[in-house]
């Protein structure tokens, strides 16, 4: 990730946090406000003790601390590492790494969703609405890629369900700001008797 990537993200978990702490909403929406914001800072942490790999899940094989204080690569054939150390580059030969895992995606195509439509409805109904329509796109996108495979692939299947798994954040995030009151409705003439 870019430090633009970064700083979008470290302000949206100190967002979540500014709001767990000011002690509005339930507490277990204060609760998943703080984990989300301690994940997403997580994800941007980009501060080093000795080494790259004094951080959890990071790996770089050529590592200027020989020995590396944690022990990597010292008994174990190393792979070819492409992470740049701070999950903004491609996998990197540690498993553990989440640069590209489903979590890290889910938050960039959150990060992207709130930049490019930084409002959301705070009735439920029209939240649910935004979330059902990008539901509506994966369920497009899995049966095409299963009965209809020249329409459709598993890539498209991915980006739809990262896509839903943001709003899906998104639908969360709103849970105690939505206004939950009925709409206005009216008799439809015509009906058969």
């Amino acid at each position: 990730m870019d430090s633009i990537q970064l700083s979008t993200l470290a302000a949206l978990a100190g967002k979540w946090q500014s709001e767990a702490d000011c002690g509005a909403g339930s507490a277990d929406r204060r609760a998943a406000l703080r984990e989300c914001a301690d994940t997403v800072r997580m994800l941007c942490e980009v501060r080093f003790e000795d080494c790259p790999h004094a951080a959890p899940h990071r790996y770089c094989a050529e590592c200027p601390v020989s020995p590396c204080p944690i022990g990597l690569g010292e008994h174990a054939v190393e792979k070819p590492a492409k992470c740049d150390g701070n999950h903004g580059g491609p996998r990197c030969a540690d498993p553990e790494c989440w640069n590209d895992g489903p979590i890290a995606l889910i938050l960039d195509e959150l990060r992207r969703a709130v930049t490019k439509f930084p409002t959301w409805p705070t009735d439920p109904l029209h939240a649910l609405a935004v979330l059902g329509e990008e539901f509506g796109e994966l369920t497009k996108a899995t049966l095409q890629t299963t009965y209809e495979p020249h329409k459709s692939s598993r890539d498209d299947v991915r980006t739809e369900a990262i896509q839903t798994a943001a709003m899906a954040l998104r639908f969360v995030i709103s849970l105690e700001r939505y206004e939950y009151s009925q709409g206005v409705q009216h008799q439809q003439e015509g009906q058969p008797a």
